[in-house]
């Protein structure tokens, strides 16, 4: 038999006090190995990614123009609804300029052509009175035949008494004398009478016609006055209206300006690069004025320069001195 002897229980490690000793590291998970691919599989992912890549991008230029022409209408429709806009006021703001201006004229010369007839007719009716009261006193012979005068007018009523009414279109007929005017010594009662009536007829129809030129002037300076007074609000209208208009131009001509940048060679350009008319003159002005001022120096210089100069002959007498 053997002798077994007893199992002695192991003893646990004790920890080394010896720093060197270093622990055991864990061990590490081995990753499980990778499915081998073939070049085929490879390919073939390739060109999905690279199709997938150009759809993306296509996908971004078809976007991204179509958002520029997007933007690029609307732009286009704001600038023609602020275009349209603004022709619209500038069409009704000089609609209204002219219309006011054509009432304001209208007025100014209705209210002058009547104070200019109202003072014809008081000149030519005067002179009629004035005619017409010392023929009141005479008698006369047959009235003439009625002939059309050479200038047709609704000045003047016909007078009663036969006046000289000027040529006529037609030539004179010998038969058709001049009234003659005449006034017998001893007057007859029917030829008193008719003398009597006459001047009666003629102080009435003076006194007539003064009064219908008075009642007329009265309502010609009422009218003026009404004239006047709307000439004056369309006055201060047109002047309001056209100040509104050099105020639009002056805003225009500020964001024009503001939308030009100066170039190397000093010019206000617009976004195209073009410099307006006016600066290219002042520009050649500019030039001018250099080029004429540089030869004015030099011109200046050269006189200088020749002040004194003396030119000797061969035996040293002085032929020319400046």
């Amino acid at each position: 038999m053997t002798d077994r002897s007893p199992e002695r229980p192991q003893e646990e490690p004790k920890p080394s006090a010896s720093p060197t000793r270093s622990r055991p590291e864990p061990e590490v998970e081995q990753p499980a190995p990778k499915r081998v691919r073939s070049n085929a599989d490879d390919k073939g992912r390739g060109k999905r990614l690279f199709g997938n890549l150009l759809g993306t991008l296509q996908k971004f230029k078809t976007e991204d123009k179509s958002s520029r022409v997007t933007e690029a209408a609307k732009r286009r429709e704001e600038l023609s609804e602020r275009i349209t806009k603004k022709l619209q006021s500038e069409t009704a703001l000089n609609h209204d300029i002219q219309e006011t201006d054509r009432e304001l004229k209208t007025l100014r010369i209705a209210t002058e052509t009547a104070e200019a007839i109202w003072r014809q007719k008081e000149i030519a009716l005067s002179s009629r009175h004035a005619l017409l009261k010392p023929t009141a006193h005479f008698l006369h012979t047959a009235l003439p035949l009625p002939h059309p005068p050479a200038f047709e007018t609704n000045l003047l009523n016909p007078a009663p008494i036969p006046l000289s009414a000027g040529p006529t279109r037609d030539p004179p007929v010998k038969s058709d004398l001049p009234p003659l005017y005449f006034l017998p010594k001893i007057l007859m009662p029917h030829q008193d009478d008719l003398i009597k009536s006459q001047v009666a007829n003629i102080d009435e129809l003076i006194s007539e016609e003064v009064a219908a030129l008075a009642a007329e002037r009265e309502q010609i300076r009422t009218t003026a006055k009404e004239n006047k007074k709307r000439m004056e609000e369309l006055s201060a209208k047109l002047s309001e209206l056209r100040k509104q208009v050099k105020t639009s131009k002056d805003k225009d001509r500020d964001l024009k300006g503001g939308g030009t940048e100066k170039s190397e060679s000093g010019l206000k350009t617009d976004e195209l690069g073009r410099a307006p008319r006016e600066e290219m003159m002042e520009v050649d002005d500019d030039k001018s004025k250099e080029d004429k001022s540089r030869g004015d120096k030099v011109k200046d210089v050269r006189d200088e320069k020749e002040k004194g100069v003396k030119i000797e002959g061969d035996e040293g007498d002085i032929e020319v001195e400046y």
